[in-house]
């Protein structure tokens, strides 16, 4: 599955030209990981910081990317999941999944300080839940029944 690679030592990242392997739901894995490191650092950055306008901006940007990560699932891997389990199956949860970050990320106490911690840990609680549901659930099931050109589309 994924794109041939060429053969490198391992442990050896590729050099421009090189073909990877990849799957896509190690990509998203990854990204997964990175999301919820940034809102690690973000829960952090409110604890010890007293500076609004740098709180403030982590947590701008942890919108943003958290905005970005939903919008390129919606736009590539739920259509996809949706035509394996149909318009009602797995991918219907994950949507109102979104749809709740989205309604949690708009709340406009967000970036007010005195409720700054409670928001962070609610949002930290239905992104966990999210990023969950995707990987025990929607990639194992993806993965079995998608063919390998299949793979390599997503």
């Amino acid at each position: 599955m994924g794109i041939p690679m060429t053969r490198r030592q391992e442990g050896q990242m590729p050099r421009s030209g090189d073909i990877v392997n990849v799957n896509p739901f190690e990509l998203l894995v990854s990204e997964h990981a990175s999301l919820r490191a940034q809102l690690r650092r973000t829960i952090e950055a409110a604890a010890m910081s007293t500076a609004e306008a740098r709180t403030r901006d982590a947590v701008q940007a942890l919108s943003r990317a958290v905005r970005q990560h939903m919008r390129e699932e919606e736009a590539t891997l739920y259509p996809v999941g949706e035509r394996l389990f149909g318009p009602h199956g797995a991918v219907i949860v994950l949507r109102n999944d979104h749809a709740a970050i989205e309604a949690k990320l708009s709340t406009p106490d967000s970036t007010a300080s005195r409720n700054l911690a409670s928001w962070l840990e609610s949002l930290a609680m239905h992104l966990e839940a999210h990023l969950g549901r995707e990987e025990r659930v929607l990639f194992p099931m993806m993965t079995a029944l998608m063919s390998g050109k299949e793979m390599d589309r997503l």
